[in-house]
């Protein structure tokens, strides 16, 4: 199923408070994923989909996957580290996890079964950019991108975990940009921002800053949509929350909410 947990943890060693959500989930990532991998066999987040945010002060954050085949293994992962006080090496520092709950969950037989939707008011509220080869990034709302970059999550990656090898649908190949191009952009307010990750007390592998969107996107289908569109459109939008959009949502860029409709104007917003 697709799942989002809540983990909170306590400081071991000093306590630390990073400058961003992205910088906390950034230097999370590089002590808790080590520590599950060893603790729970939990192998399968590095190279495939997931969402990770943090509170800068990182006593609170969100962590989430987009398919069944992850989630027990994940649960079983958190409980063994819980349950030995594994010290999760932090910036110089270190925590412990105190606790951990099953905050959202969706199995992919019920994103395959999606009410199908004909039209989209998306809520992306951390800054959203797509990955763009040697330019590192792209920071443009294109329903294509946003489409695709959720086609892709399930579908996943080399045939790894995913709604697509659970409910053995995969969304066609090209279809997710194909879809992105029958949506029409009709309301919204968007604004542009920046991700800086700076660090004084470690190298950092990760870029000095990433520029993208935040904001709410209104998307409706062009009328030349058939119900194969609207079925994938529904199930897209079903999985959006647990996996994000775009690049790096690992590190909490890309937060999304969608609300979806069957009525073609419900991507409109009120002035």
């Amino acid at each position: 199923m697709a799942a989002r947990f809540r983990l909170r943890f306590e400081w071991i060693g000093p306590q630390i408070e990073f400058s961003s959500i992205h910088m906390a989930a950034y230097l999370l990532r590089g002590g808790l994923i080590p520590v599950l991998r060893e603790a729970g066999g939990v192998d399968r987040l590095h190279g495939q989909r997931y969402r990770l945010d943090a509170a800068p002060d990182l006593r609170d954050a969100g962590l989430s996957v987009g398919d069944d085949s992850r989630t027990a293994s994940l649960a079983d992962g958190l409980a063994e580290v819980r349950e030995g006080v594994v010290e999760i090496p932090i910036a110089g520092s270190s925590a412990r996890l105190v606790s951990f709950d099953l905050e959202a969950r969706e199995p992919s037989q019920r994103l395959l079964d999606a009410v199908p939707a004909q039209a989209l008011l998306v809520d992306f509220s951390t800054v959203t950019t797509f990955a763009a080869g040697n330019r590192r990034s792209r920071g443009i709302p294109d329903p294509a991108l946003i489409i695709g970059s959720w086609a892709a999550s399930w579908n996943g990656r080399h045939a790894g975990h995913s709604p697509a090898r659970d409910t053995g649908v995969e969304c066609p190949d090209g279809f997710g940009l194909h879809l992105g191009r029958l949506l029409d952009p009709v309301a919204g307010t968007l604004g542009w921002g920046a991700v800086r990750f700076v660090d004084r007390r470690q190298p950092m592998k990760a870029p000095g800053a990433i520029y993208g969107f935040t904001g709410t996107l209104g998307l409706r289908l062009h009328w030349t949509a058939d119900k194969v569109h609207r079925r994938w459109l529904g199930r897209l939008a079903a999985l959006a929350p647990f996996v994000g959009t775009g690049y790096h949502p690992q590190l909490g860029l890309g937060a999304t909410a969608v609300e979806p409709s069957q009525s073609p104007s419900a991507g409109r917003l009120e002035p």
